[in-house]
């Protein structure tokens, strides 16, 4: 695409967007797995809803998936910029 004129954010563009679609997805499993642990402890008696209360894991839940999206795009940012910056023929080395 560098060869045919796109700029460096026309080809960033796509790979960060669908990046951050992941990191949405990841953010959301993640709080359903740290959901289903805290009620499966509380169904043994274990006292983490004490640790950390029901009110509070929303807070948790969307710091989950923020840090999914942040993780996700910075490492797509990373890596396009990587990319963009070699020369053709360095590419195929």
């Amino acid at each position: 695409m560098k060869l045919v004129g796109a700029t460096g954010g026309f080809i960033r563009r796509p790979f960060l967007v669908v990046n951050a679609c992941e990191g949405v997805v990841a953010g959301v499993l993640a709080s359903c797995v740290l959901a289903a642990f805290v009620g499966w402890s509380r169904s043994l008696g274990m006292g983490l809803e004490a640790l950390l209360p029901w009110d509070w894991m929303a807070f948790v839940f969307a710091g989950l998936v923020i840090l999914g999206v942040i993780i996700c795009v910075v490492a797509a940012l990373f890596a396009t910029n990587r990319y963009l910056r070699k020369d053709y023929d360095d590419m195929f080395d």
